[in-house]
């Protein structure tokens, strides 16, 4: 196989592969909101949302089932406004705005300017040098989960 043929072999494999949902970061078809509908509907009462990011699955979770306990974990400074605001919107709601991990402290939050979904407390070292280059540090807050503040606290930050 040349290397023409092997480049189009992979763009084929690629666009199989998300044409039917696998690999492809889309939610709706790739089975993750699927799977939180089987994991909700099965009479589970809490959700917890550990690098909620923008609050798209809290707010999925809440579609499914509207009086399930929300817990969502965003260190991200980016993001406040918009969980907050949510957190407020019910009482079954909350946010703190901290890391979780392995030790409580501080930790450096890898963020990128436009691709928040890619924040991450470890380097992700297999992301391209172009992409790295637009990534940024931030200290944040981190708690382990067992020591993480309770769910009455609607916002927890330092």
């Amino acid at each position: 196989m040349n290397f023409e043929a092997f480049i189009q072999h992979r763009k084929n494999e690629r666009e199989r592969l998300f044409s039917n949902g696998l690999n492809n970061g889309d939610p709706h078809t790739n089975g993750e909101y699927t799977l939180l509908e089987t994991i909700l509907s099965s009479g589970f009462d809490s959700f917890l949302d550990i690098g909620a990011n923008v609050g798209a699955f809290t707010n999925k979770a809440l579609e499914i089932s509207p009086k399930v306990n929300v817990t969502c974990y965003e260190p991200n400074p980016q993001h406040y406004e918009k969980l907050s605001a949510l957190a407020q919107s019910g009482d079954n709601i909350h946010f703190h705005a901290i890391a979780l991990s392995d030790k409580s402290g501080e930790a450096t939050l890898h963020v990128h300017d436009k691709h928040h979904e890619t924040s991450s407390l470890a380097r992700r070292k297999l992301m391209t040098t172009t992409f790295q280059k637009n990534m940024s540090n931030i200290q944040v807050m981190v708690e382990k989960l067992d020591d993480a503040p309770p769910r009455k606290r609607s916002v927890y930050k330092n």
